[in-house]
């Protein structure tokens, strides 16, 4: 081969341009899969808050029970309370804030529902008994997080009013 053949370095730059593609491959799945990660880590937030504010509205129901007595009647009730998104890198005593206009802060909608017990449902040592269902819902993106929870509320001599999960484990 002679010094100044132009395919002399051929080999060396497909080689280069082809360890450039990969290297680039590799970055971008790198940077996806952070992204992916990123995304879940925030989905997982709002699903604790849902599933957080879905057990508060049960333990609301069981107050309005055991602040009833004996005239502990079905009912239910509605909630909405503001959370706002967690935003890492900005100043939160910001002074721009827009107030209730401020993209950021996101409404939850939760509430409860108290309905009659079967006496199925009951333990031998329980009295009576209601059926707790409480739902939070949670913007999130295009859709909605839901959390949903269903409790048996029973009223025993020895223990007075406890809340137990509709289905033992």
């Amino acid at each position: 081969m002679r010094e100044n053949d132009p395919r002399r370095g051929a080999a060396l730059l497909l080689s280069m341009v082809f360890l450039a593609v990969v290297a680039l491959l590799i970055i971008t799945a790198t940077v996806n899969r952070n992204i992916m990660a990123s995304r879940n880590l925030h989905r997982g937030f709002y699903k604790i808050q849902a599933d957080w504010l879905a057990h508060s509205a049960v333990e609301q129901a069981l107050d309005v029970i055991k602040g009833s007595g004996d005239d502990v009647t079905p009912s239910k009730r509605e909630f909405s309370e503001k959370i706002a998104s967690v935003f890492v890198g900005e100043d939160p005593f910001d002074d721009t804030n827009e107030g209730d206009n401020d993209p950021r802060i996101i409404t939850a909608e939760y509430s409860y529902q108290i309905s009659n017990l079967g006496e199925d449902l009951l333990k031998q040592d329980e009295a009576k008994g209601f059926l707790i269902s409480a739902r939070c819902n949670i913007p999130y993106r295009l859709t909605k997080l839901t959390s949903i929870q269903t409790r048996i509320c029973a009223f025993s001599a020895d223990n007075g009013w406890k809340v137990r999960p509709l289905v033992s484990k």
